[in-house]
């Protein structure tokens, strides 16, 4: 379009704007001629106001001379009417400037009927205002139609013509496309048909002998609430128009619910009875729109969302609390292997596929987030597939709904299938706690259990016999078949090891052709000997080998029981290891006790000497303070301390070592040490098995807590804070 026609088509709107305010002025004077308390409507405003809502300030000019024809027309001065155009005008400016930041004309949200209202409300206050003014000042002199006085009159004329005209002409702008369902226009229908009769019946008498009585205005409170509920502002706006129209008319007459406000209120009680049944009827109707709007826009994110993730593989899952149905989607079932019909839409449903082991917990952690105890609802546990195998699910959700107690009711969310990453996580888990080789616990497993069984000894008086195992002649089937064939050796060792104990024994291998086996709960340390000479004797027989071949080993024992050869795990071990020796320094194929120490040892278990020392005072000290509270934990160990103690020695040793590590990082920043991030994530390492350490001590595993921190400890030092040390000391000397 070019900008001679768009100019020639601003100028026509300009032009049909002054034409209709025109109209309207006199129509005002045509109709409400013989009564000036009528005459405050001003319909031509709110015609106005709707075109400057929807066009912008550059009507202004239209309005302006409209109102000037529009009052001199109808009897008034020419200098008059321009003072109340001009009144008129900067009011509907005023107002624009108000209402048009962020409006929607086409009022689908609550926020911009109120707008509105706001508008309509300072318009009217200015243009009243602004009369009263020109009035008082003797500079305007009414008559006829405009001869009303009140500054109430004034603006309720104002204020009232725009929230009802305005809103009207903004919405039926579009038509409503909803009605054209053949039920919803009767519905339509059957609503403003029955509003208006009502209406004839509250406000002009119609059957008024028989329900004159019980006519009255609130009943039209009934209409204009249906009509927003579910006709929207469309049928709002026109029940409310309707409504208007008959109350006015009503009024005139002398008739129905308003016959008498002429006379009383000058119409007071009719302006504030439009203007609270339109607040009702447009809140009403925007609030159901917006709701309405809300829940589609929602329906199709959630549409959105389930195409986006199911074309991820996952399933998708939508529970609605109060009522227990759950709607599972095609792909979560196809995940399962179930079909249509084949599982249930309810939670019991999906109670009845969650694995007997991951129940309690799943309910817990629902339980937990719907309570806000946590903030992210994250959950694995294991559903039954149709053919009876189990896999690996990670839900996710979020709370979609509430209820008016503020209770989650709804919520949705995901089922990821992460059974092949469980398998990989449980087999990471198992290389790190086993021979890769034999499948055998390995050196760190085997300590655990062992200081479990120690420490259940320990409560009920029993004993626990440490058998150390190394083969004989196993270096030779290394040298002659090679190292395929020792690989063979070691795990058909290791079965028939395992064949021979208890389930709740341990056999672990070391390394190399050496082997562990942990015997519990021994009513007397002379129970090993029979387990030994098993194991001794179980290799007797050759082991086959590749190429219809052979080899034959043997094994030499040593044993150390448990409290009789020591109370540390440590102190077994080295114990057992040299009977051992001694059984392989006398021809091997035998076992041999370790010698009989007393049951409750005497010294320091754990020592620093001048090789540990690093030269900086603080750190040294801390370093004594350390091992003083490690000493105090393993001698309470030995002396069968009750468990609060030991659990009191351990929290103050790990508040030691917080303060101690605080103490080492405020050196290296101090000094700018090169490798403070390096040696501050060895400590993180250790404050990180603290809590692991605390469940061990719960379990009973306080021996494998105290040899684990030791053995840190002065690997730490050495590797760590010596260095750490030198560098300090090198720094202070450059000073």
């Amino acid at each position: 379009m070019n900008p001679g026609s768009h100019s020639l088509r601003d100028v026509s709107k300009l032009l049909g704007l002054i034409a209709v305010y025109v109209v309207l002025a006199r129509l005002k004077v045509l109709v409400f001629s013989d009564n000036t308390v009528l005459s405050f409507l001003w319909m031509a405003n709110a015609v106005a106001f709707a075109v400057l809502l929807l066009e912008g300030y550059r009507y202004c000019l239209a309005v302006f001379v409209g109102a000037l024809l529009g009052v001199y027309l109808s009897g008034m001065s020419f200098v008059s009417s321009m003072l109340i155009s001009l009144c008129h005008t900067v009011g509907m400016a005023a107002g624009i400037w108000l209402v048009k930041r962020r409006f929607d004309p086409s009022l689908t949200r609550l926020s911009d009927y109120l707008k509105i209202v706001l508008g309509a409300t300072a318009i009217g206050l200015l243009v009243a205002t602004a009369v009263q003014m020109l009035q008082s000042a003797g500079m305007l002199t009414f008559s006829g139609v405009f001869g009303i006085r009140s500054f109430g009159q004034r603006w309720a004329g104002n204020a009232i013509s725009l929230i009802i005209v305005t809103p009207l002409l903004l919405i039926w702008r579009e038509p409503p496309r909803e009605w054209a369902p053949p039920r919803k226009a009767f519905e339509a229908a059957l609503i403003l048909i029955l509003s208006f009769g009502v209406g004839q019946v509250v406000f002009l008498d119609w059957l008024h002998d028989s329900l004159g009585q019980i006519a009255r205005g609130y009943w039209m409170y009934l209409f204009i609430t249906w009509a927003a509920v579910r006709l929207g502002a469309h049928g709002a706006v026109l029940v409310l128009a309707v409504t208007a129209i008959q109350a006015i008319i009503g009024a005139k007459n002398g008739t129905g619910f308003f016959s008498d406000d002429i006379a009383r209120t000058h119409l007071s009680n009719y302006a504030f009875y439009i203007i609270i049944l339109s607040v009702v009827g447009l809140a009403l109707a925007t609030y159901f729109k917006e709701r309405k709007v809300a829940e589609a826009a929602l329906r199709e994110s959630e549409q959105r969302w389930q195409f986006a993730l199911e074309g991820a593989g996952d399933g998708v899952w939508d529970w609605t609390i109060g009522t227990g149905e759950v709607l599972f989607s095609r792909r979560w079932r196809e995940m399962l292997g179930y079909a249509e019909g084949e599982v249930g839409n309810g939670i019991e449903d999906w109670k009845k596929l969650v694995h007997p082991e991951d129940l309690a917990p799943a309910l817990a952690t629902i339980q937990a987030y719907c309570d806000g105890a946590i903030a992210e609802f994250v959950l694995e546990h294991r559903l039954r597939c149709r053919d009876g195998s189990w896999k690996w699910i990670l839900s996710r959700g979020m709370i979609v709904g509430r209820g008016k107690d503020g209770r989650p009711s709804r919520m949705i969310g995901t089922h990821t299938d992460i059974t092949e990453r469980k398998q990989a996580e449980l087999q990471i888990s198992f290389m790190a706690f086993h021979d890769g080789l034999t499948g055998l616990p390995n050196r760190s497993l085997f300590f655990d259990r062992l200081s479990q069984a120690i420490s259940q000894a320990r409560r009920n008086k029993k004993h626990v016999a440490l058998l150390f195992v190394d083969l004989d002649d196993f270096k030779p089937v290394n040298d002659r078949h090679g190292h395929d064939a020792g690989d063979i050796v070691l795990k058909v060792v290791a079965q028939r090891f395992l064949s021979l104990v208890r389930a709740m024994d341990t056999v672990a291998r070391m390394g190399g052709d050496e082997f562990l086996v942990m015997l519990g709960g021994l009513d007397s340390p002379d129970e090993a000997v029979p387990v030994a000479r098993k194991l001794i004797d179980c290799l007797s027989e050759p082991i086959q080998l590749p190429n219809e071949q052979d080899c034959k080993v043997g094994a030499s024992i040593g044993i150390s029981v448990y409290p009789e050869n020591g109370t540390e795990m440590d102190r077994l071990l080295v114990g057992a290891d040299a009977a051992m020796y001694q059984s392989k320094n006398s021809g091997g194929g035998k076992y041999t006790y370790a010698v009989n120490t007393p049951a409750v040892e005497v010294g320091v278990w754990l020592e620093i000497d001048d090789a540990h020392i690093t030269g900086i005072d603080d750190i040294d000290e801390q370093h004594r303070q350390m091992v003083d509270l490690i000493n105090q934990l393993n001698q309470s160990i030995r002396d069968k301390a009750d468990e609060a103690v030991i659990r009191s020695l351990f929290e103050d040793l790990t508040a030691l070592t917080r303060l101690h590590f605080d103490t080492e990082n405020a050196l290296m920043a101090k000094y700018c040490y090169p490798r403070r991030q390096e040696h501050n994530f060895e400590h993180g390492r250790l404050l990180a098995d603290v809590p692991h350490f605390r469940i061990r001590l719960k379990k009973g595993g306080d021996l494998f807590v105290l040899q684990s921190v030791k053995d840190w400890w002065l690997h730490h030092i050495i590797t760590d804070d010596l260095p750490l040390g030198d560098f300090i000391r090198q720094a202070q000397a450059g000073k």
